[in-house]
């Protein structure tokens, strides 16, 4: 088997894992506070099994664009349509590398959720640096930049 799809199948089984794991820790905050959790940039990926444990089980799934999926609300997370303090936890999956404005993001998580979790693609994975639509990568302490010229180093990292 080609090396590549051995590491992108790997990948994939050990994002699903991690995600589900922050995902339940989002959750369980979320509870704890009695307050609502969010789903920041929700996206509508449905595999084969139905949708993902995030839709499913978040109080609210945001995403820029419509998407058919429960309790969906249109909105960027540069600009969250809530109040402040409004969500006891937000979870934010694969969303932060495709965001035009990472300050204003994180900002507006931070502003609406007493907790953010947040998972970013890992930089050791091909996939993380060839996908076109990724502005930047997540790297420790460094945030790589994609510039037209290829990649720079950014400012720091989460």
């Amino acid at each position: 088997m080609n090396p590549l799809v051995v590491l992108t199948i790997a990948q994939v089984v050990f994002e699903n894992g991690e995600r589900d794991r922050v995902f339940a820790q989002a959750r369980a905050k979320a509870r704890r506070l009695r307050k609502p959790l969010l789903n920041a940039g929700c996206g509508a990926l449905k595999p084969i099994g139905g949708f993902p444990r995030a839709i499913l089980e978040s109080d609210v799934n945001l995403d820029v664009a419509s998407q058919d999926v429960p309790r969906f609300v249109l909105g960027s997370i540069e600009d969250i349509p809530y109040q402040d303090r409004y969500f006891g936890a937000v979870f934010c999956s694969h969303v932060l590398e495709h965001i035009e404005d990472l300050d204003a993001g994180l900002r507006e998580l931070h502003r609406v959720a007493d907790y953010v979790y947040v998972i970013t693609p890992r930089a050791i994975w091909p996939r993380t640096w060839l996908q076109p639509d990724h502005r930047r990568v997540f790297a420790g302490d460094r945030v790589y930049e994609k510039t037209e010229r290829g990649w720079r180093i950014g400012g720091r990292g989460l």
